[in-house]
């Protein structure tokens, strides 16, 4: 990534015991700082994630070969998704059918009106 981006190393944690880059210097965002209500307007950010992709010089070594960020997005259509370059609109009007199944669902188990 550029290096006018935030600077940071990463290091083990309880998350992540051995980091694929731990201990060298990577560049990034600090989202440390974002009002969350204004910035996310109370939804799941792509403009983040799809900016990075953007930004990443191998592409094909963006998405880590271990399947770990499809296991984290629940399959790999999100990454299909960024990798034949759809935009933030057409990535979440493609959620709306199951979204809108989901609410059919769970409308049954409601305690108050939506």
């Amino acid at each position: 990534f550029p290096k006018n981006l935030y600077k940071f190393k990463p290091v083990s944690s309880a998350g992540a015991k051995n980091p694929p880059l731990m201990n060298q210097v990577c560049y990034g965002y600090d989202l440390s700082a974002i009002n969350i209500k204004n910035e996310t307007k109370n939804q799941l950010q792509l403009k983040w994630l799809l900016n990075a992709y953007a930004l990443y010089n191998n592409k094909s070594d963006f998405f880590l070969a271990s399947g770990f960020f499809n296991k984290l997005a629940g399959s790999d259509v999100l990454m299909q998704q960024i990798k034949s370059g759809k935009t933030i609109d057409e990535i979440r009007d493609s959620w709306k059918p199951e979204l809108d199944n989901f609410k059919k669902i769970r409308k049954k188990y409601l305690i108050y009106s939506d």
